[in-house]
Formats: C-alpha cells, sequence, structure tokens
C-alpha cells in the first residue's frame, strides 16, 4: 500500500457547522475508509494528491464533501457496484480488499440521511 508519508492532502474545514460534531465516531470511519481507497487508487500513480473540502449547504442543514484524487479512476460498469459488499477491484494489485469499506461508508452515510455520489 502507499506510504502515508507519500500522500499530500488538503484539509478546508473552515465552513463546517458546530451541530455536526457529534457524530464524530462515524465521520471519522467514513473519511478513514475513504482516505484508504484514495491511497490504494493512488497506489500507481506518479503524483500523489488528495483534495478534501468541507462546508455546510446553503441552508445550513447539510455538510457537502468533496474528495479528488489523483488516482486512476474507476470503470464506468463499476460505479454502480462499488457500494455492494464484498466488491472489489483490488484482485488486479495483488492487494485484495475486502469490499467492506464503501458499503460501510454507504450504511453510516445512509444512517444519517447522508447520500454519496460518485463521479470518477
Amino acid at each position: 500500500m502507499t506510504d502515508p508519508t507519500d500522500l499530500s492532502a488538503i484539509f478546508n474545514f473552515s465552513q463546517l457547522s458546530e451541530q455536526y460534531c457529534g457524530h464524530f465516531f462515524d465521520f471519522e470511519q467514513v473519511f478513514r475508509n475513504l482516505i484508504v481507497n484514495a491511497a490504494q487508487a493512488m497506489e500507481l500513480s506518479k503524483e500523489k494528491r488528495l483534495h478534501i473540502s468541507l462546508q455546510t449547504s446553503a441552508d445550513g442543514k447539510r455538510i457537502v464533501v468533496r474528495m479528488a484524487d489523483t488516482g486512476a479512476g474507476i470503470a464506468p460498469e463499476f460505479i454502480d457496484k462499488i457500494f455492494q459488499p464484498f466488491f472489489t477491484t483490488k484482485t488486479d494489485t495483488g492487494d485484495k480488499g475486502t469490499g467492506l469499506g464503501l458499503p460501510i461508508v454507504k450504511t453510516i452515510l445512509d444512517r444519517h440521511q447522508a447520500s454519496i455520489e460518485v463521479e470518477s
């Protein structure tokens, strides 16, 4: 796996409302899984950069999180499958994933009436 010291991450939490801080453990788990996935996706990338920004929505009722990395991306035919338990594309990297990281993210976000969208 990519050495974490090889990653450059930019965090912008300046517009994050204090009302969301009570669910720290859940959000920590979401970010941990998303960051690990990003790091794994960037293993073969020459430049390893992860950009994460958070802000509250215009109405102040939701957090908007945007993440972008320099990984190769997800094949279009897999985007609809990545939140299904045990689905993984990591078999060709020699690093077999469990296929549970993104389903856990989705479950936690669903519990908080949140959503996640993917662009690749």
